[in-house]
């Protein structure tokens, strides 16, 4: 699913929001640029939406609000719009009692005539997309947030809504029973400026007009709920601001005007994965066993930013992440065949390349690239293992003579034994470092040993 953003970050008003699966396009709100915003060009040229081929194209509305709805008077009658159908009324009404006898909402009034209308917590398709539409608050009624569901990957758009109003209380259950984990949040962010504002329920909102907008706080209540793998801001003029409150918790994606983010989900072998790497302070699951230097460890934070069909795609999905931008360690892009690694390369912070594997030649018998880890006996780093970050001294390149020894700790397994273990290891499994952790650490797992293996790809400059 490829989802692409217009004029959604760097205004609140008139954001359109693309999905796209296997040529079928779904188009989220075509509305109107707010007033007293700055002055942009208005006009869309947007393939599938204003100009093109409309045959696999849809436009969902989220309400009736200008902003979000005030464009469709110049799109192609024939392209099939769908709006929740008291939503619909009340646009109509609107358009009959605001500004009768005006050209455009004449026009806008014909388009709603041939709308579609779709039911909460009743589920429809398009193409090759299934929607859910959640009803959420907000200061304009019938106000919908989707879930939409293509190529077994979900995302949740979330319109504009707060979680303060008459519905607020039952939002955990809409999500517990029509929607559940989702992959991605596309997410407004109208309220970015104004964090610090103030939570009022529906009953003091008719005694004193605010936002209808999430504030920032019930936001992240929200994404604890979906707990996706990233975050896409749309309804914003500050998205660094946006990622600046949000990064320490999720990875948040700024696209620019045009920008996309393209996931699969693949349930083949053959995938090309993306992480984020970052440390964090541990918790108390973990037990210091000894530490005679008083040296500083920290637990691995990595998270997955999801599946990709080609590696330039997971490469741009990097370039416009932002998380934990303090503790970052870096990126990495893995391409996987038959569920080995046959290319996986990290990345400093600064899109650097800090390390790479190659699949071919790390056994002992096929070209010894094990050999030439370039590390030096007795040297310092800090080496990923089981996803402790430790500070560590190199003792060697990973040898059979210390496999053999790390398999049969007990004496009671064969040379038979060993052989045959050693057999179905991958070629990934020999580009290692056999180190010795300074620290000694007791996790979930079990205590890490004394001298112990670590991936070459995974090891960082020692910092005291």
């Amino acid at each position: 699913m490829k989802i692409t953003v217009y004029r959604g970050n760097d205004r609140i008003g008139g954001c359109v929001t693309e999905y796209e699966s296997n040529g079928w396009k779904l188009f989220v709100d075509c509305g109107e640029q707010l007033s007293g915003e700055p002055v942009f060009n208005n006009a869309l040229e947007i393939d599938g939406l204003t100009c093109g081929d409309l045959s696999k194209s849809a436009l969902l509305i989220t309400h009736y609000h200008g902003n979000h709805i005030g464009k469709i008077a110049d799109l192609a009658p024939e392209l099939p719009i769908f709006v929740g159908g008291i939503s619909n009324e009340i646009a109509q009404e609107l358009l009959d009692n605001l500004n009768p006898g005006n050209e455009e909402s004449r026009s806008m009034a014909e388009h709603l005539g041939f709308v579609k209308t779709f039911v909460p917590g009743e589920q429809f398709s398009f193409g090759e997309f299934c929607i859910m539409p959640i009803i959420v608050d907000h200061y304009a009624f019938d106000a919908y947030a989707f879930c939409i569901d293509a190529e077994n990957l979900k995302v949740f758009h979330t319109g504009n809504f707060c979680v303060h109003g008459f519905r607020s209380g039952k939002l955990p259950q809409l999500i517990e029973k029509y929607v559940g984990r989702v992959d991605y949040v596309v997410c407004e962010a109208t309220n970015v400026n104004r964090p610090a504002a103030t939570i009022k329920s529906e009953h003091e909102l008719q005694k004193k007009f605010d936002s209808g907008h999430c504030d920032m706080a019930s936001l992240d209540s929200l994404l604890d709920m979906l707990t996706p793998k990233a975050i896409i801001s749309i309804h914003t003029d500050n998205p660094r601001h946006f990622a600046d409150m949000f990064c320490e918790k999720w990875p948040v994606i700024l696209l620019e005007d045009g920008e996309s983010f393209s996931a699969i989900r693949d349930p083949g072998f053959d995938t090309t994965t993306a992480f984020v790497i970052a440390f964090q302070t541990p918790d108390n699951s973990y037990e210091v066993i000894d530490n005679p230097e008083n040296l500083q460890w920290w637990t691995v934070d990595k998270k997955f930013l999801g599946e990709f069909l080609w590696w330039d795609d997971a490469d741009s999905a990097l370039h416009h992440v932002v998380y934990a931008p303090k503790r970052l360690l870096g990126y990495s892009i893995e391409s996987d065949e038959d569920m080995a690694p046959f290319l996986y390369v990290v990345y400093n912070p600064d899109f650097t390349e800090h390390s790479e594997y190659t699949e071919g030649g790390h056994k002992p018998d096929d070209g010894g690239k094990q050999a030439d880890c370039g590390y030096i006996p007795g040297q310092r780093v800090l080496a990923i293992i089981d996803d402790v970050l430790l500070p560590c001294e190199v003792i060697d390149p990973l040898t059979e003579d210390f496999l053999r020894k790390d398999f049969n700790q007990d004496g009671s397994r064969s040379e038979e034994d060993f052989q045959e273990y050693k057999s179905d290891l991958w070629d990934w499994d020999w580009d290692e470092v056999v180190v010795r952790p300074l620290v000694k650490i007791k996790t979930e797992f079990g205590e890490i040993a004394s001298d112990t293996t670590a991936k070459r790809i995974f090891i960082f400059p020692y910092k005291g």
